[in-house]
């Protein structure tokens, strides 16, 4: 709250849900060595907030509903772990996203005032994003043996190195 302007912002609760990861393809029974594409994986994210700002002076139901900001978003990440092609490990990724909202702004130019006006719509409007990528990665590794004379004998070390690429 905002004593001297009397503007009133209210976060209704934010509700979060989430699911694990689960794997639909994979046997029910693991017998052997799963197959590649059993380790596709897929999740759920998703996440809906509520914003309420009003002014103290001018409190009715319906205001209240006006300036409401509802809004909710969805994810769905997929996965997949493939075997690895000699030192190589390859990992393939699909996203998608949706975003919910029930107010949308349009923003143009008025030439007669030069300046940037904005009106408001009321509604449903949707947003949706879908990303593709693609990793390689793997692992070197390296030691470095001292003198007879030092009391380390060697340091081992290990590299990652890691390439993607998404779209």
């Amino acid at each position: 709250q905002n004593n001297s302007t009397r503007l009133i912002n209210v976060n209704v609760p934010t509700v979060n849900f989430s699911m694990n990861t689960i794997y639909p393809l994979a046997k029910k029974e693991i017998v052997g060595t799963p197959k590649w594409y059993e380790k596709l994986g897929i999740s759920y994210t998703g996440t809906a907030i509520n914003q309420i700002a009003f002014y103290d002076s001018s409190v009715t139901l319906k205001r209240l509903w006006n300036m409401a900001q509802v809004g909710a978003t969805h994810s769905v990440p997929i996965t997949l772990s493939l075997p690895a092609v000699g030192p190589l490990i390859f990992s393939p990724s699909v996203s998608y996203s949706e975003n919910w909202y029930t107010r949308k702004m349009h923003r143009y130019w008025d030439s007669t005032y030069q300046r940037v006006d904005t009106d408001s719509y009321r509604g449903f409007y949707q947003a949706r994003q879908m990303s593709f990528g693609m990793a390689m990665n793997t692992r070197i590794f390296g030691t470095y043996n001292f003198n007879k004379d030092s009391k380390i004998v060697a340091i081992r070390h290990e590299i990652r190195p890691t390439i993607s690429a998404s779209y």
